[in-house]
């Protein structure tokens, strides 16, 4: 699943980007849509939380994260953040070569995995439910992203805005 955003109403934050030289823009972009991707990731840790089994050893809130995507900036230029959870989405068979690369999950704290909450492959089973089995998904990840979207795009242009600011002030161009 994959949600892109087009922001209107930045055109001062565009007036001053104009004195700004290409690196400078996009440090600034990244560190901005950085943060605004952490308070997407606060909620969605908050989200799973409520729906994690207490009795589990595997936490999924521990395992979710913002990644950059290295090789999408690359390939086009485009900056751009995910927010999603570590660990796949199965675990690691019981074979000699996954055993002695310490890929086999087991259901103990960073069991093998190396996550900081354990082996929890079984993720998008609680994100999407399982249709085969009428289990509806719980999504705590779509509905971060539709509680605190406003608030991204609001913590994207403080940022940015400060950022480009401190920018001028000091002369870089």
């Amino acid at each position: 699943m994959s949600i892109e955003f087009k922001m209107d109403g930045l055109e001062g934050i565009e007036i001053k980007l104009k004195q700004l030289n290409g690196d400078i823009k996009i440090k600034g972009a990244r560190t901005a849509l950085q943060a605004a991707s952490n308070v997407i990731k606060a909620q969605a840790v908050e989200n799973a939380i409520q729906y994690d089994d207490i009795n589990s050893p595997t936490k999924i809130w521990k395992n979710i994260v913002v990644k950059s995507s290295a090789k999408r900036f690359n390939a086009t230029g485009e900056i751009m953040f995910r927010v999603g959870v570590m660990g796949g989405a199965r675990r690691y068979a019981r074979t000699k070569a996954n055993r002695r690369k310490g890929k086999v999950g087991t259901y103990t704290t960073g069991g093998g995995t190396g996550n900081p909450g354990g082996d929890t492959w079984y993720w998008r089973f609680v994100e999407f439910g399982v249709p085969s089995r009428g289990i509806g998904g719980r999504s705590f990840l779509e509905k971060a992203l539709k509680e605190k979207t406003n608030a991204a795009i609001t913590e994207f242009s403080r940022r940015f805005d400060k950022y480009i600011d401190r920018k001028i002030r000091a002369g870089v161009k």
